[in-house]
């Protein structure tokens, strides 16, 4: 290895081996960051292809800098024997073995939160004019944050370098490769779209679409193209999920779909929209909460009716003290009740598992004025019985000059918190 790697990373374990050379894990002396070192071994390349490929790859990935879901290449050592690239570390399985250990279907959202971040990818490299070429599963990798990242560069093409945008050479994989590249034609950037979408099938149905016992069988297949949904397979796939399936296993591929039609498709949208929600079903709770109440009582209740509403109350408070969780917001708002009365406490978007810690003891200003707890405003260390004081303020609602305060009282009262008078 060349003295100028050696003085920058710490090279450590082998993680691999491919055709021309090994794959070690190293550490930047500097930051201490984790590095993947591809190191290839010049003198195992056998012909001028292989020396282009492996001049090109670092190029390309020049180029395809600063997108999430495509591996980075960080530092580039060359010597007469030798080249190394400084890379993402991507030491998590591949998609091949999310799938080989799989053994069957992913559903719809699984399937989705692997295959939009690989055409997101597949779409910038075609938006710079490059094809990627080979994209199969093994080239699909995962970082140690479980984030997607497209590898391998070796066979990739700068389409946008001529006028036509066309390309030639047989490229690819069993199974992956568009029939156009097959047969010997010349062929657009749409050969990774014909890629991706068998990997999506594949992550959908729990095998290929294309099959054959050896190579030659598997190409005939791809060549017929004759597209099937199973329905013992496929029955409970989307018709949005198979719509799109059609449209990027199109023969055709004047007819196919670019990368970027494929993001703004009905069923990408649809996924988008449960990606960027959070739905949680829970018991309904359709009665007035207790401020609804308290407002319209406007006065006082006797001690038997707070006490049906205080102690099922504070059992909810102890319940999760004893679990090691408070709740940090308690307040009328958030004591709601259902459809036959019975008392549930909401709401713990503010809540902390001081139980996670051998102190006990939580920091942050949360809570709500008139209920928050005076050591919580004076920025100190504090544990459960915040929501003990919480719970304890209810009573001043219990005074209709509370209730028709203004808001000048509300700030006088609120410094009085803050003093614990």
């Amino acid at each position: 290895m060349t003295e100028n790697l050696k003085n920058d990373y710490q090279v450590g374990e082998e993680l691999g081996r491919g055709q021309f050379g090994i794959i070690y894990r190293c550490f930047s002396v500097n930051s201490g960051r984790s590095f993947a070192c591809k190191s290839i071994n010049k003198l195992l390349l056998c012909d001028s292809t292989d020396r282009e490929c492996i001049v090109k790859e670092p190029k390309i990935l020049q180029i395809l800098r600063g997108n999430a879901s495509i591996v980075q290449i960080h530092r580039l050592y060359e010597d007469e024997n030798s080249l190394h690239m400084v890379m993402d570390l991507c030491d998590e399985p591949n998609l091949f073995d999310h799938i080989s250990k799989r053994g069957g279907a992913f559903s719809e959202s699984e399937a989705g939160s692997i295959f939009i971040p690989l055409i997101q990818a597949v779409s910038h490299c075609h938006r710079l004019g490059i094809a990627h070429r080979d994209i199969k599963p093994d080239n699909v990798l995962f970082d140690s944050t479980g984030k997607l990242k497209l590898a391998d560069f070796g066979s990739a093409e700068c389409f946008g370098m001529n006028e036509s945008g066309m390309m030639t050479g047989v490229v690819g994989t069993p199974y992956y490769v568009a029939p156009e590249v097959l047969l010997g034609r010349e062929y657009n950037e749409k050969v990774d779209v014909w890629s991706a979408g068998v990997i999506l099938y594949i992550l959908l149905a729990g095998c290929p679409p294309f099959y054959g016992e050896t190579p030659v069988e598997t190409f005939q297949a791809v060549l017929r193209g004759n597209l099937r949904f199973p329905p013992r397979i496929f029955m409970s796939v989307s018709p949005e999920a198979k719509d799109l399936l059609r449209k990027m296993l199109c023969k055709d591929s004047s007819k196919r779909l670019s990368a970027e039609q494929v993001l703004r498709h009905p069923w990408i949208h649809r996924l988008y929209e449960d990606e960027n929600s959070l739905h949680m079903v829970m018991d309904l709770c359709d009665e007035p909460n207790l401020f609804d109440r308290l407002s319209k009582r406007g006065g006082a209740f006797s001690e038997s009716e707070a006490a049906s509403i205080f102690i099922p109350l504070i059992q909810a408070v102890s319940h999760c003290h004893g679990l090691g969780i408070a709740h940090r917001d308690i307040k009328p708002d958030n004591v709601l009740f259902d459809s036959t009365g019975k008392l549930k406490l909401a709401d713990f978007g503010s809540a902390e598992c001081f139980g996670m810690n051998e102190s006990g003891m939580m920091t942050g200003v949360v809570e709500t004025p008139y209920y928050v707890a005076p050591e919580v405003l004076l920025g100190r260390e504090y544990n459960g019985k915040v929501d003990v004081w919480s719970a304890g303020v209810f009573y001043t609602y219990y005074w209709p000059d509370v209730l028709r305060s203004t808001e000048k009282r509300r700030s006088r009262r609120f410094r009085q918190f803050c003093e614990g008078t």
